[in-house]
């Protein structure tokens, strides 16, 4: 599957949010693998495994949460 990493906006209070989600996965075809959030530019950073990017929007729209960017990604050997 695709490997993807997205960025968000957020502040530390909103980190919960972002926990709770990867509980919903189940319904989805997306699937958190890790989380790196920056507290000094309140920046979240999500590595994803996913069939594409819509599916990454429509996932995180059907919360009304926003990613800034969406980025397709390949571990390097």
């Amino acid at each position: 599957m695709p490997v993807f990493i997205d960025e968000h906006s957020i502040d530390a209070s909103s980190l919960n949010l972002f926990k709770n989600l990867i509980n919903k996965e189940f319904e989805s075809y997306v699937s958190t693998k890790e989380m790196f959030f920056n507290p000094a530019q309140q920046k979240l950073y999500c590595i994803l495994d996913s069939p594409n990017e819509q599916s990454i929007r429509d996932f995180h729209n059907k919360f009304g949460i926003k990613c800034n960017t969406i980025v397709q990604i390949q571990q390097v050997d």
